[in-house]
């Protein structure tokens, strides 16, 4: 046997060698699968809803006489009780409302003069027994009533004057708070000009007064997640602008109609902030809040990352490793976070789990 024949002969049995290596290792890569073992757990479904903190009693304050501010009693953030004197307005009348008094006046003096008259005149003859009583009675009513008239027209103008009436001075020109509260805004200063509330104007607000004891969570919900809503059911709400701090709250209220808002229909809903130490209470109102609701939720089950579950129509399985190799395992899929699934039949703790890519 010649060396070059020997060579080629060694080279021919170190490649076939190396072949059935690589063919072997590339048999039992392809057997080797990233898993990963399912995870016993708590998850729930929940919802995040972003809203506003209010009052649930806030009220505006509008005077009943329009005229000029002539004195502010209250500050921002002055707590105050029902009946404290808000402000003072100084009555500014109109021409027309003091020309139309003055005439109503006139009207009623004049009036009231012949009515005295024709009773003096009266009396004279009843006296005398020249008239009867019957037809002196009328007579003695008119001028009861011509002296109402008078006193009538005189106390219009004061008012229209003045905005009251010497036997009440001081009164109707202040302006009092009708609740007990917290003062949050006062929209305008001394020597503004303020229009009383009436059938056509709301009337100017003096201050906004609302009470700080009882606060509200107001926000809006998707028509998605209305179902899982019902009144007098819990939920917690975070404040962000006090350190995240979490309050219980209670659902008192489900607006009847939705609203849409960029093409999704939303129901506004309100939740009241149940807090039990007054320490607790928010100074503020308009913080932001962030309402959790629990939709569904599992204790102590297993789960799987929601991405490792397979969906065919109505069927859901996850791909196991059994003796090197892929098998696929129907489950029943329970409640899902976005991240998690619980399985509730199909699968256990101890099966190794494919890593869908």
């Amino acid at each position: 046997m010649s060396k070059s024949f020997k060579i080629i002969l060694i080279v021919l049995v170190l490649s076939i060698t190396g072949f059935v290596i690589w063919l072997k290792n590339k048999e039992q890569k392809n057997n080797k699968y990233d898993t990963v073992k399912p995870v016993r757990q708590n998850i729930k479904d929940n919802r995040f809803v972003l809203g506003t903190i209010s009052p649930l009693k806030e009220v505006e304050i509008v005077p009943h006489i329009s005229g000029i501010i002539e004195e502010i009693f209250v500050e921002t953030g002055e707590t105050v009780n029902q009946g404290d004197p808000i402000a003072k307005i100084k009555l500014i009348a109109s021409p027309e409302a003091i020309e139309r008094g003055e005439k109503n006046l006139k009207i009623a003096q004049l009036n009231n003069d012949l009515k005295i008259k024709e009773y003096n005149r009266k009396k004279k003859l009843f006296n005398k027994r020249i008239i009867p009583k019957s037809e002196f009675e009328p007579i003695e009513t008119n001028w009861i009533q011509s002296e109402e008239e008078l006193k009538s027209a005189i106390k219009q103008l004061q008012i229209v004057k003045q905005g009251y009436t010497r036997e009440k001075k001081g009164v109707s020109d202040i302006i009092k708070s009708t609740i007990h509260g917290t003062v949050l805004e006062i929209p305008l200063k001394t020597g503004a000009s303020v229009t009383e509330r009436n059938t056509f104007n709301n009337g100017s607000t003096l201050a906004i007064i609302a009470d700080m004891d009882e606060l509200i969570f107001r926000g809006k919900i998707s028509e998605q997640d209305l179902f899982f809503l019902s009144e007098n059911m819990f939920f917690n709400t975070k404040i962000p602008a006090l350190k995240n701090k979490l309050f219980k709250t209670q659902l008192i209220k489900i607006a009847t109609k939705g609203m849409a808002e960029n093409g999704i229909i939303k129901f506004e809903f309100e939740g009241k902030l149940l807090i039990d130490n007054t320490e607790d209470l928010p100074v503020r109102t308009g913080y932001s809040g962030i309402s959790e609701f629990i939709i569904e939720e599992a204790k102590d089950v297993i789960t799987v990352e929601e991405k490792d579950i397979i969906y065919d129509s109505d069927s859901s399985f996850v791909e196991i490793v059994n003796h090197g190799k892929k098998q696929l395992l129907s489950v029943k899929v329970g409640v899902c976070d976005g991240v998690f699934c619980e399985i509730k039949e199909g699968l256990e703790m101890t099966n190794d789990i494919v890593i869908q890519d």
